[in-house]
This record gives structure tokens, C-alpha cells and sequence, in this order.
């Protein structure tokens, strides 16, 4: 897919007002110099990828690499100088076993039909999925809904001889799969936080007694329940029921999905204030429970712009906006990792890694621009904090301040105003004042699309598409676009059209 030949003139936009559009009144965005009280500590590894068992060897290839996934991933790790953290699990691996000796990557166990909990068992070929991609940090989730210990062993020892650099490629292991759903379906209908409390930590030792390269006891991932966990399943009960009386705990882990099939792209995921309030009231307690617990950092172990959603929930501008926006404000609440879950022939994931017959071919879908967009702003200088910042009354432009070692180093503006006609577009000045005297320079991108917020063709990020055809490398002319600065604002009129995020980075002499 090569870019259009329209695009060259959204490049204009960002010194000038289109023409024949409505232009709304100008924004004063006005960044604190320095990292503001309650600013938050972004990881450099915040972001990650979640692969769905059954798929991880159509991602990763088995006999040989999937070129084209291992290229889009590079992607990331280029922009963060970190490796890109992948959690592979989900219902099909919680519901697997793994057997040496078959040759087919992967096999049902059952005539059954069960969706995600149809029992599999995943062979020598799957494993070798773990040899092909350098520059990754894993999270291996192992089976525990049928409490195969001796099997789960075999599975993480044959994982790790796989990797490039064995357990140093290894990030931690996750002990099963959204226990919450358990009563009634994997377990009996009282299974409690306690009984998994005891069951999970039973297990954790017994993997760090008989696997002699894990070294140490901080080696799990706890809890990964489904969203939305309700009471008596949440993630202080079950520290109460004391989860971590040995120790084992490294991070928590819940899940997210925005969107449900039938949602509608400008209310659900195109709106600031239902993200924020969602996500607040989903995780902010838990957040603060594991944080209260020895400090044990909380990730977003598997996410989505929509369950069964409908394509248009993950592949177009707007999933790629509310990705941003998403990953930018799960930074302000202190979570340090979001996983972005991928699956073949699902509706959401960032690429579909193979032509499935009668499915969806290979293809770089929309939200994986607003993940090249969040790798930017990570960039790769460090000690970074972040910040929301205010737009005085305009709520559907939602911006973003980045701070490295307390600086000033870049602003993410996100404009989530819905709009498909390309013609006549709303367009706003963005008038950003008050950068310190030591700013000469300021460096702008823009992710965008022709024909707005639906469109599911043409999305870039700084001009640059990544395709099939390209084999997931970057391709197209470098769009970015550098402003001197006078008297604390750039030089000229900065502008954003409706359903576009721009990142405005700081260049310092």
C-alpha cells in the first residue's frame, strides 16, 4: 500500500490553517519547564505486546522466523532502546499441555468445541517460536486451570532452552489465566481468592524447587484476572489471603477491553472522559493495592480497544488515537506495563501475521500507529515522567507532557474529535507557549489519515506507513517537521485537524 499522494499536503497544516475549512478557536497549551509534583515514572519497557497461545507460532514462526512480525517488533525496541516485552498466554494456554514429542505446533485434545478453554496441546514446533526474536524480554504464562505442575515445568525449562539468551530472555512467569472466572468453570463454584492464594503459591515454589536456572524468588506474575473483577475477586483480597507469604510476587497483572462488539468508535473509544473514567474505576484501587504491598508494580498484562468488536474498533485512525490517548493516560495512573494483545484473525491486534484461507490476510492494522506514536515518546533518553496537561474547556483535544531527568522534552496532543469528511475537516490552531529560553528548536509529527476517524487505508505516523508489502518496515518520506522558537512558542502556527494526535518534540542545543 504506498501512501497517498494527498497526504504531502497535511505536512502544511502544521505551519498553516488549511484552506476552506472551519478553523476553531486557537488552544493554549502551556507546559510546566520542569516535571510537576505527582508527575509519573514511565518504564522504559511500558510497552509490550500480549500474544494468544494458540497464535504465538503464526507470529513468531516455528521452523522459521515471521519475518514480517519480527520487523514490525524491531520497530519498537529501535525507538525505546529496550527490549520489547511479549507475555504469550491467555484462556488457550491456561488450557494446554505441552508434549515433546509432537511434531504439529499445535493439536485439540477434544472433538469438543470450547472456544478459548477447548483443551490443546502445544508441540516441539510451538517452542521453537521462542528462538527467532532478538531484543525481547518474555513473560511465559503457564497452565494452571488443570493443575499440570509436573507438565508446566516441562513447558517453562523447554521455553527457556529455546530463547536466545535462555533465562536472561526471560521477564517472569505467569501462573494462569483470569483466576476470577475459575468458580463454576476450571474449579469448583466457591473457589475463593484464598483457595487460589494457596493453590498459586504452592505451585510458584514448587517450580522455583525444581527449575534450577530460576535463581531467585521474584520470578511471577500474580493474579492476571479478566476485567471486570468484582468482589470478593480483587487484588487486596487476595494479598490478604497472603498471596506473597514467600516472597514470589513481581508484578501484578490485570486485563482490559475497552470496547464491546456493537460499541459505537466515537463513544466508547474516541472519548477522553469515558477512558479516563473506566479505566479509574476498574484499576485505580487496584493499583493502589499492589503498590501498597511492597511496592509490586501493577501492569496491564492483556488489553484491547474492543472484545468482538468489529474491525473498526482496532483497525482505523481512531483506534490508533484512542490507543494513545489509553497508553498515554495508563502512564499518568502509575501502571507500568500495557501489553497490547495480539491474536490471528481476532478483530483488535496491532497486525494479523499470516493469510489465513477464508480469513484476514497479513496486514499492519490501525492501532499500531498509535503504538509507534507511544514509542516516540518513550524515546530512548530515560528517566522519563509524565503529565497530563489542561486544554481549558475543550474536551476533545487531550494533551500529554514528557519530562526527561525533570525536563521538558516533549508534548503529545491528541485531537479525538470524530470527523470523515475529508474536505471539510475542522482544523485548530495550537498555540504552545512558554518554553524556556534554552528551547531553540522544536521537532513536530503527526499521526493522521485521509478521510478521518473510520478509515481503515492510508494511516501514518510522521508520514511513514509500515505494510505487508514493505515487510513490516518503515516506508515513505520522513514528514516530521522542524519550527524554530521565539519568545517561548514556535515560529508560525501550529495546527491539528480533527481525529489527528501530534507529538512535539524538544530539540535542545
Amino acid at each position: 500500500m504506498r501512501t497517498h499522494p494527498r497526504l504531502s499536503c497535511i505536512l502544511l497544516s502544521l505551519v498553516v490553517p488549511y484552506q476552506n475549512v472551519l478553523v476553531a478557536a486557537a488552544i493554549r497549551i502551556s507546559p510546566p519547564a520542569s516535571a510537576p509534583d505527582g508527575a509519573k515514572s514511565v518504564s522504559q519497557g511500558f510497552l509490550g505486546f500480549g500474544i494468544e497461545g494458540r497464535s504465538f507460532a503464526d507470529y513468531a514462526g516455528t521452523e522459521n522466523a515471521n519475518e514480517f512480525s519480527k520487523n514490525l517488533l524491531s520497530t519498537f525496541s529501535s525507538k525505546t532502546g529496550v527490549p520489547v516485552h511479549i507475555r504469550v498466554g491467555g484462556t488457550t494456554t491456561d488450557h494446554s499441555k505441552f508434549d515433546p514429542a509432537q511434531t504439529n505446533q499445535a493439536t485439540k485434545n477434544t472433538t469438543t468445541e470450547n472456544g478459548l478453554r477447548t483443551n490443546i496441546t502445544f508441540g516441539t514446533p510451538w517452542v521453537e517460536g521462542f528462538k527467532h526474536w532478538d531484543n525481547v524480554l518474555y513473560t511465559l504464562q503457564v497452565p494452571f486451570a488443570r493443575k499440570n505442575l509436573s507438565n508446566a515445568i516441562e513447558l517453562v525449562r523447554a521455553c527457556i532452552n529455546a530463547m536466545p539468551n535462555q533465562v536472561q530472555d526471560l521477564e517472569a512467569i505467569e501462573i494462569g489465566n483470569e483466576p476470577n472466572l475459575y468458580p463454576g468453570a476450571d474449579r469448583n463454584a466457591s473457589y475463593s481468592p484464598a483457595n487460589y492464594a494457596r493453590e498459586w503459591d504452592s505451585f510458584a515454589g514448587a517450580m522455583l524447587g525444581n527449575i534450577s536456572r530460576l535463581n531467585g524468588k521474584e520470578w511471577f506474575q500474580a493474579m492476571a484476572f479478566a476485567w471486570k473483577a468484582n468482589p470478593p475477586w480483587t487484588v487486596e483480597n487476595v494479598f490478604d489471603a497472603n498471596i506473597n507469604r514467600d516472597g514470589f510476587v513481581k508484578t501484578v497483572s490485570q486485563h482490559y477491553y475497552q470496547g464491546r462488539k456493537g460499541d459505537s468508535l466515537t463513544n466508547v473509544l474516541m472519548n477522553h472522559t469515558n477512558t479516563v473514567s473506566t479505566m479509574r474505576s476498574a484499576f485505580q484501587a487496584a493499583i493502589n493495592s499492589s503498590h501498597s504491598h511492597g511496592n509490586t508494580p501493577f501492569v496491564l498484562g492483556e488489553v484491547g480497544s474492543a472484545l468482538e468488536g468489529g474491525f473498526v474498533l482496532g483497525n482505523s485512525l481512531g483506534a490508533a488515537l484512542w490507543t494513545v490517548d489509553f497508553m498515554l493516560h495508563s502512564m499518568t495512573m502509575g501502571i507500568k506495563r500495557v501489553s497490547m494483545q495480539l491474536g490471528t484473525n481476532f478483530d483488535f491486534p496491532s497486525w494479523q501475521p499470516i493469510t489465513v484461507a477464508n480469513g484476514r490476510p497479513a496486514a499492519v492494522h490501525g492501532n499500531f500507529y498509535g503504538q509507534v506514536f507511544v514509542a516516540d515518546f518513550i524515546g530512548k533518553e530515560g528517566n522519563l515522567s509524565i503529565t497530563a496537561l489542561s486544554t481549558d474547556g475543550h474536551p476533545n483535544v487531550v494533551p500529554y507532557a514528557g519530562y526527561n531527568s525533570g525536563r521538558l522534552s516533549k508534548v503529545a496532543i491528541i485531537d479525538l474529535q470524530a470527523y470523515d469528511d475529508d474536505d471539510d475537516r475542522p482544523t485548530r490552531d495550537i498555540n504552545l507557549t512558554g518554553l524556556d529560553d534554552g528551547i531553540q528548536r522544536v521537532r513536530v509529527g503527526r499521526l493522521t489519515a485521509l478521510g478521518g476517524s473510520t478509515t481503515q487505508e492510508g494511516v501514518t505516523w510522521a508520514g511513514k506507513q509500515w505494510t505487508k508489502a514493505s515487510n513490516g518496515t518503515a516506508v515513505g518520506p520522513d514528514e516530521t517537521v522542524v519550527l524554530d522558537v521565539k519568545n517561548g512558542s514556535p515560529v508560525g502556527i501550529v495546527t491539528i485537524r480533527a481525529s489527528e494526535a501530534l507529538l512535539v518534540e524538544i530539540v535542545r542545543e
